[in-house]
């Protein structure tokens, strides 16, 4: 909630230290600490042979990429919608910088 409304001021997302740009930031921090950390943690370790050879890398999570399908298309389509439909207008150049940051 707190990050749709941050988005629903014109250029929000193209200032540094905006609170939607700072919002968005920390969520990506927080899936890169996560990425870092369950390999290391050996929780996936009991789900290796779930991986195949071919796409196994040593310290790395693999995304399944419905979960990616999925989760761009709730964080991009979804959210972006719901603010037009709240009357909030968003710049060509906010939808891009807020899709890129989810990329």
């Amino acid at each position: 909630g707190m990050l749709l409304a941050a988005l629903a001021f014109p250029g929000s997302l193209i200032n540094q230290g905006s609170e939607a740009h700072d919002s968005l930031t920390r969520v990506r921090l927080l899936h890169s600490a996560l990425r870092y950390w369950l390999p290391k943690s050996g929780r996936l370790e009991p789900h290796r042979d779930m991986v195949p050879d071919h796409v196994y890398v040593e310290g790395e999570v693999p995304i399944n990429q419905q979960d990616l399908a999925i989760t761009l298309g709730v964080f991009c389509y979804i959210n972006l919608r719901s603010l037009r439909r709240m009357s909030i207008i968003l710049s060509s150049s906010d939808i891009d910088c807020y899709v890129q940051m989810w990329r």
